[in-house]
């Protein structure tokens, strides 16, 4: 079976410093005897993230790309780097997570050994155990995700990986979603949700590493996180609902039961605090966000914008061209 070929994407915006040691992990992971690139999608930084990836350039054991994208939120910068990927995988880590050395074997192999797996995520350990344990996922059992469920304890942002056609069928990310943008989280969420509902095998790997060096260890910082979350969670579950989809409704309802401290902890991160009762009011509020302006925003480039997307990337590439259904950003900038 041949191996497909790898495109690495990390998004960032102002975390140069963080930005170089996640570079470095990458140089030093184990390279596949495919074609494998990376790429770095700049999310509007005003600090030394151009000169962080251009000397990496140097020592890099793999061709790497710098990628400009203007338009602010993380769901931008995930299209930026799926028009511009070669890849039949598509691979993301975040700025501040650290790659174990045999991650990009990991999840060729997984892919290779698995052609019915559409989308995989992976483990997120804390990198510093002073860190309070937020944006992890720890499990060190494989999980697939079912008809009927959300992807929320299969799928992390800072770790996945998804096959080419994924895209091509369901579209893009939503700029609505992700950090940055007006609703805030939970881009990696609607994704595999959206791919789940379309049929594709989304799983959990817990072979597929990387360290997560968030940095949180204040209580005001998870309260703000997980507030965050629930008002991210509560757009994406309206947004669903108003397409007529049954499941997202029955998940909104267990949501308010949850919150409402009916439901026990399931996790060290469900105890944290800003939990229960004081997600509520920001799951409503993402909601009532949603349904008052959200749905008047572009949502995600159609599928017609991704296919053979990859095949027009280049020295010189930006991007297919916008269209009235879902403006690109002006120019997308690329130094390799």
């Amino acid at each position: 079976m041949t191996t497909p070929t790898l495109s690495i994407v990390i998004c960032t915006a102002n975390r140069a410093d963080a930005l170089a040691a996640a570079l470095a992990s990458i140089a030093r992971a184990r390279m596949p005897g495919v074609g494998t690139e990376l790429l770095v999608v700049d999310n509007g930084s005003t600090d030394h993230t151009r000169a962080v990836v251009e000397a990496a350039q140097a020592t890099m054991p793999l061709p790497l790309r710098y990628l400009h994208e203007p338009r602010r939120g993380l769901g931008n910068a995930r299209n930026c780097g799926l028009f511009a990927a070669r890849g039949e995988i598509i691979a993301h880590t975040d700025d501040d997570c650290l790659v174990a050395e045999d991650w990009i074997e990991r999840i060729l192999g997984n892919l290779a050994a698995a052609p019915e797996i559409d989308f995989l995520s992976g483990r997120a350990d804390l990198h510093d155990p002073a860190d309070l344990p937020v944006s992890i996922m720890t499990s060190d059992q494989p999980a697939v995700m079912g008809p009927r469920d959300m992807p929320y304890h299969v799928v992390i942002g800072c770790n996945m990986a998804f096959r080419r056609r994924v895209a091509e069928r369901i579209g893009g990310w939503d700029p609505r979603f992700g950090a940055g943008a007006p609703l805030r989280a939970a881009e990696e969420i609607d994704f595999a949700y959206r791919a789940s509902r379309a049929g594709f095998r989304v799983v959990y790997r817990p072979d597929v590493v990387v360290r997560h060096h968030h940095g949180r260890r204040g209580v005001e910082q998870v309260l703000n996180l997980r507030q965050g979350y629930a008002y991210a969670g509560g757009a994406l579950l309206m947004k669903h609902m108003l397409a007529g989809d049954g499941l997202a409704a029955r998940y909104f309802a267990w949501s308010i039961i949850h919150m409402l401290g009916r439901v026990p902890a399931r996790t060290e991160e469900d105890a944290l605090p800003g939990g229960g009762r004081l997600r509520l009011r920001p799951f409503l509020g993402g909601a009532w966000r949603f349904l008052w302006q959200g749905r008047r925003l572009p949502g995600p480039p159609p599928p017609s914008s991704i296919a053979g997307a990859g095949a027009q990337a280049g020295p010189a590439f930006t991007g297919p061209a916008s269209d009235a259904k879902w403006p690109l950003a002006g120019r997308t900038h690329e130094t390799s």
